[in-house]
């Protein structure tokens, strides 16, 4: 069953749900089901985008980490924000979950 067979027969279940008693969280639960599928996939990067994602913030990571030991610049600290930037977007893209 392809995904869309899928939704029109939830969305069959959904709109039929008042013919058969399936009692009111059983139909909450159907119309969860309907919204989850038609949400849009998460993006994937290919092993290619993946080396260029990471070169490029290795790249800023090294130019932070230069302007973090600058000592006339009163900044917050930039390699810690890399870094959070860098975690969250493997945890988007790949599914990884590193803290």
């Amino acid at each position: 069953m392809t995904k869309e067979e899928a939704i029109e027969k939830v969305k069959f279940l959904c709109d039929n749900a008042c013919n058969y008693y399936l009692g009111r969280e059983n139909e909450i639960a159907l119309y969860m089901v309907l919204e989850a599928l038609q949400e849009p996939e998460a993006p994937t990067l290919t092993y290619d985008e993946k080396c260029i994602f990471l070169a490029a913030m290795g790249r800023e990571k090294r130019i932070c980490q230069e302007l973090d030991e600058e000592p006339e610049i009163k900044a917050k600290p930039l390699v810690p924000i890399v870094d959070e930037i860098e975690r969250k977007v493997k945890a988007v893209l790949w599914g990884e979950n590193n803290g």
